[in-house]
């Protein structure tokens, strides 16, 4: 914020600065997406308020003051494109409300660019030098303004032009930097301030014949090498060799209107100190080119990333970092200014931290940048400078950062990191009520931060913070705008399958409304590098694939642009897999929990007991209505003694059969004896044989008396006394 302040009016002219005592209200339109109006009275002895109104609309209330020692120096507000061309009024009021001053602004010729970007610098076929870039709005109202110099010399600067590339023809062996600078043109109404120039950008002839090839190591990952001839007439193919290895085709072309102009291919770390040899051939298989490399001194790591700035103890400022690579192989230089005057870079060393003694009420920014130190074979090539880190003193008072997590709570902390003193925390959204801090986060028991609810809607809203002293006075009150505040959690649920079409299927869920949510999915395969996919409105993401690859994918989350996109991705998902392993349709089993193992165990116990339960019972039936006999095998003279001494020989009472059982036993009916007769044949005269024929009485009295048995029993009972005869003498009983 204060960064605006001082790029402001370092770039007012100093006609624009009123003699007198009443302060002098400068507005410039930054970047024409707001406007940043700022006062010049900065002895921070008087806190104004800030009003506005641009004609044919109502007056407003600024919505973001700038502020330095909790005093107000500046205000930043929304504006409408067509509203540069009207009038704007600006008042400010002291603390008690009454006007200090008014003052009127013709905003149309007070608007300043952000610098271009993306420079990109290539050699024609023709020898030239083509020179491109980008701006940030319509290039059909923005004119440019391109300079140049030779190995360090002074700076030449060309005509301004509503253009966004720049054609040099070059002398060779010479070393070309380029810088670029943008403002609104007099077609649209032009402006009085130009955009600061842009980072630069290098050419350096090298060649004398043939198309150049250049090859660069890419943060010790993997080769990127370039071709010079981008008149983009011949697709060129390329071919690679490390010495001792076999040639390689390109695996992944770099295509600029689908024609080839670079390859990317991995290597390993190692052949970093070989020699490589490339190849370029035409569209009908000639060989155009063949170069030598020795790529020891060309690699380029990418910039340090994680900066942190913290004020210690002993009156001085800690830098630390993260580089992406083994630290020992590289050396970091820092760079430094204050209040944004001239750098100062220091010594490169083989660290990762930095420490600088540090006037008072001085505003800090640090960038630092790394490359492969001599110990490790010294790179000619540093990485860009990492993005900028800030430190400003208050006067000791910390600085209050919120962020909205997941649209969930609000977590606010204090960079006050020395914890010496424990802050009291209250906060209010406007139109809201004061709240004290509901949750602070503590770090050995004193309170470095505060997380609270909010209201959805509250996003949009100012929230005003407050932090209190142990004594009860006020240490600072800070505004915040949480719009682009805002972090997710990371998806979650990641599914990958394979659909018959031969693509990968990917979806995931998010933690909120999807309709605001876009997602980034990266990828990768074998371990290699990751590719990332535009972001979208999405929760799946379909993948062509090849078969027997091991595919790994990851996915972020942000609010989108539809419900007011927040600077802050979430983290990255946990990776989710796929390989392609199988060569037939056998699938292995799944394996079994080991909860359902517990299960089968104790339901197979319980069975187990019951059946020994019911075996038991029935046992103790069978014995109880069977009787046991006894074993004749043991003690047999024993037994037989006790049946006839005790029992006289009565076999029941001997095997102690119950009553019932016994009497089951008892006939129930009486048998008449039939008497058995025996015939012999005598020798009879004929006469004899006819009176024995004639008189059959004996015999059917017999056969009757076989069949008038009645008996319900087939035990036999004690036998009846059978009718005594004197039997014939041819009668013989049986």
């Amino acid at each position: 914020m204060i960064l605006l302040v001082s790029l402001f009016l370092g770039n007012i002219p100093s006609f624009a600065f009123s003699a007198s005592s009443e302060p002098k209200i400068n507005c410039l339109i930054i970047n024409l997406d707001y406007v940043n109006c700022t006062w010049s009275e900065l002895g921070l002895k008087y806190n104004y308020s800030f009003k506005s109104r641009f004609s044919h609309h109502e007056i407003l209330d600024c919505s973001t003051y700038q502020k330095i020692n909790s005093v107000n120096v500046g205000c930043m507000f929304p504006y409408k494109k067509t509203q540069r061309f009207n009038l704007l009024k600006t008042w400010l009021y002291s603390d008690n409300g009454s006007l200090v001053t008014q003052q009127n602004h013709s905003l149309k010729e007070y608007v300043k660019l952000n610098p271009p970007f993306n420079l990109s610098v290539v050699e024609r076929k023709d020898a030239e030098l083509w020179l491109y870039w980008n701006v940030t709005n319509d290039d059909r109202c923005i004119e440019s303004e391109v300079r140049h110099r030779t190995d360090n010399k002074d700076w030449k600067n060309t005509p301004p032009g509503s253009r966004t590339t720049f054609i040099l023809p070059f002398p060779s062996k010479k070393r070309y930097e380029f810088q670029v600078r943008a403002r609104i043109s007099s077609s649209c109404g032009e402006s009085k301030f130009w955009s600061d120039w842009s980072e630069s950008v290098y050419w350096e002839s090298l060649k004398t014949n043939d198309t150049e090839i250049n090859c660069l190591i890419i943060n010790l990952d993997y080769v990127n090498c370039t071709w010079s001839e981008l008149g983009l007439k011949y697709n060129y193919s390329f071919k690679s060799r490390f010495s001792h290895h076999e040639i390689l085709d390109c695996s992944t072309y770099q295509k600029i209107n689908s024609v080839n102009v670079g390859c990317m291919f991995p290597y390993k770390k190692t052949q970093r100190f070989n020699l490589l040899k490339t190849w370029l051939y035409s569209d009908n298989g000639s060989l155009v080119t063949q170069q030598n490399h020795s790529l020891k001194e060309y690699v380029k790591l990418n910039p340090p990333f994680n900066l942190s700035v913290v004020e210690r103890k002993d009156a001085e400022l800690w830098l630390y970092w993260n580089v992406t690579n083994d630290d020992r192989c590289i050396e970091s230089e820092v760079r430094h200014r204050t209040d944004n005057k001239d750098w100062k870079n220091t010594s490169p060393g083989s660290r990762t931290t930095f420490i600088l003694p540090f006037p008072s009420k001085k505003r800090y920014e640090f960038q630092v940048r790394a490359r492969i130190s001599s110990s490790c074979g010294e790179s000619r090539f540093w990485s860009d400078w990492s993005e900028s880190v800030y430190w400003e003193s208050f006067g000791n008072v910390p600085e209050i950062n919120c962020l909205i997590i997941n649209l969930d709570y609000v977590n606010c902390t204090w960079s006050e990191l020395g914890l010496k003193y424990n802050y009291s925390f209250k906060s209010r959204f406007s139109h809201h009520e004061i709240l004290d801090c509901s949750t602070y986060q503590k770090i050995n028991s004193v309170n470095v931060g505060c997380m609270f609810p909010y209201k959805k809607t509250q996003r949009f809203n100012l929230l005003k913070t407050w932090l209190y002293s142990d004594n009860g006075s006020l240490v600072t009150q800070q505004n915040h705008s949480l719009k682009e505040y805002v972090k997710l959690n990371p998806p979650f649920n990641l599914s990958v399958v394979e659909r018959k079409d031969a693509e990968l299927w990917l979806y995931w869920n998010v933690t909120n409304d999807d309709r605001c949510i876009e997602s980034e999915v990266r990828h990768r395969t074998n371990n290699k590098d990751w590719k990332n996919t535009s972001p979208g409105s999405r929760t799946t993401f379909i993948l062509p694939f090849p078969s027997k690859k091991r595919y790994e994918f990851q996915v972020r989350a942000r609010i989108s642009s539809s419900c007011g996109e927040s600077k802050f991705w979430s983290d990255w998902s946990e990776s989710v897999y796929w390989e392609s392993l199988k060569t037939n349709d056998t699938e292995s089993l799944a394996p079994v929990s080991v909860t359902t193992l517990v299960l089968y165990t104790v339901g197979a116990t319980v069975i187990l007991v019951i059946l020994s339960c019911l075996l038991v019972h029935n046992e103790r039936l069978r014995v109880i209505l069977i009787p046991v006999v006894p074993n004749a095998g043991q003690n047999v003279s024993k037994y037989l003694a006790s049946l006839f001494d005790n029992y006289d020989g009565n076999i029941e009472k001997w095997l102690s059969m119950p009553k019932d059982l016994e009497n089951g036993f008892k006939p129930n009916f009486t048998e008449r004896a039939c008497p058995v007769r025996e015939y012999k044949m005598v020798s009879q005269s004929s006469s004899d044989i006819e009176s024995i024929l004639s008189n059959p009485t004996d015999l059917s009295s017999d056969y009757q008396c076989m069949h008038s048995y009645s008996s319900a029993s087939t035990i036999p009972g004690p036998a009846e006394a059978l009718p005594t005869q004197d039997p014939s003498p041819e009668d013989n009983p049986v």
